[in-house]
């Protein structure tokens, strides 16, 4: 089983890219870059683990309906491969 840390660095490497996933990962979480980053790193766990999985959960259901309806798009207009 994936540790806490794991899980949010792998949605948060899916969501934002590898590069900025901290800083962008803790804004749509609304907690600090500082915050994540020691959640990813295993310094610290957040008060409530399944409060953030919750938001994490919803914040990746919503990248999906809009990466959804992107892929709608591009094969409605002939981007088939």
């Amino acid at each position: 089983m994936m540790s806490f840390g794991e899980v949010l660095g792998a949605a948060a490497a899916a969501l934002y890219g590898r590069h900025s996933a901290a800083a962008d990962l803790g804004r749509d979480l609304d907690v600090a870059e500082s915050t994540v980053r020691r959640w990813l790193a295993g310094t610290h766990q957040p008060q409530n683990p399944d409060g953030v999985l919750a938001d994490l959960k919803l914040i990746v259901e919503d990248r999906l309906d809009e990466l959804s309806a992107v892929l709608e798009n591009i094969s409605s207009i002939g981007g088939e491969p």
